[in-house]
């Protein structure tokens, strides 16, 4: 789907979601700005909205991909559903 998802963590329980809004789980971590979510069952990769780091042929690309690892691998996550406004 064409769909532009902003990442946002899941910081506390809630107990009710917008219509546009879906939980799931970080299953792997791509690079320091993309990730694999499964969201019942079903795994979507996700890029984050405004953030653009190293790519894998460019300096510093494995500590941007560690921070990341480090700040949602294995995380439930809440993505929110909008249209972009670049």
């Amino acid at each position: 789907s064409a769909k532009t998802l902003t990442l946002l963590l899941l910081l506390s329980t809630l107990s009710c979601y917008g219509q546009n809004e879906q939980i799931g789980v970080v299953t792997r971590v791509i690079d320091g700005d993309t990730i694999d979510i499964d969201i019942d069952g079903k795994v979507d990769r996700v890029r984050y909205i405004g953030m653009n780091t190293p790519e894998r042929d460019e300096p510093c690309f494995d500590e941007a991909t560690q921070a990341n690892v480090d700040l949602v691998a294995g995380h439930e996550v809440r993505l929110v559903d909008r249209p972009y406004s670049g």
